[in-house]
């Protein structure tokens, strides 16, 4: 990627990253973890940020620009949004379509 060797994998071709993902798990990286989330993808690697510790649509309307403000420019913001949970799918997935409308950068 970019010049750069890097172990060639289905994900790292898929992502355009190395094969490394800190995935989203609440609450490492969800409410006190935005800082974690955007060193791992400020590095080049994938980082998510966990859904499931972000319960009202304005905690994670906040959390999500709060990443953004993090991220250098260019690095998208991925969440993991737990459908399992029927009440938080219904705010977080047409926040996050909404968010990205008005250019927050997420992947």
């Amino acid at each position: 990627i970019d010049g750069e060797e890097m172990l060639d994998t289905k994900f790292s071709r898929f992502v355009g990253k190395p094969p490394i993902m800190m995935s989203g798990m609440t609450p490492t990286t969800s409410f006190f973890g935005i800082d974690l989330v955007a060193a791992c993808a400020n590095a080049g690697y994938q980082g998510e940020l966990g859904g499931g510790g972000l319960p009202t649509p304005e905690l994670t309307e906040a959390k999500i620009q709060e990443l953004a403000d993090k991220q250098k420019p260019g690095v998208g913001i991925n969440i993991n949004m737990l459908y399992l949970n029927a009440r938080m799918w219904a705010f977080q997935f047409p926040l996050v379509l909404e968010l990205s409308r008005r250019g927050v950068p997420i992947e």
